[in-house]
């Protein structure tokens, strides 16, 4: 597959891989064909960029928990953007204002940066950020 814009289009399970950057603008669908345990793996090469707004749809039983992002350089994923899946990057990731996660944001060599932020696990519990509090993390986990 070449190019490296991601918006605008639809997905089936599989491998992607893209041998530069990729930019998501705009939504992205990712569409299991009736399969519940459909994998869907997105390899860059270099840096993902989500622009701000641009958001991740789940159709035809795919699941946020079976989405990879692996992430040769960093991950930024833009203000108010609705990310799925577990983001693997090797050197950082950052979540600009109001970005939602729904899965795992791991940086091997960096961090990961938040500023009020979202994440959510696969599972739908909340993990905490700095208006999340405890109390209500707690319940959850009893």
């Amino acid at each position: 597959m070449c190019g490296a814009e991601l918006g605008g289009r639809t997905f089936t399970p599989g491998v992607y891989c893209f041998p530069a950057a990729a930019l998501m603008t705009g939504a992205i669908r990712l569409d299991a064909r009736g399969d519940t345990a459909a994998v869907f793996v997105f390899r860059i090469a270099s840096a993902l960029t989500v622009a701000g707004c641009a958001s991740v749809t789940l159709s035809n039983g795919a699941q946020g928990r079976h989405v990879w992002w692996r992430v040769g350089s960093s991950a930024t994923l833009g203000s108010s953007s609705m990310m799925l899946g577990n983001v693997l990057a090797h050197t950082s990731i950052a979540l600009e204002a109001n970005a939602t996660l729904a899965g795992q944001a791991l940086a091997q060599c960096g961090a990961v940066t938040m500023e009020a932020n979202s994440i959510v696990s696969s599972s739908g519990r909340v993990t905490p950020t700095i208006k999340t509090r405890w109390g209500r993390i707690k319940t959850q986990y009893r």
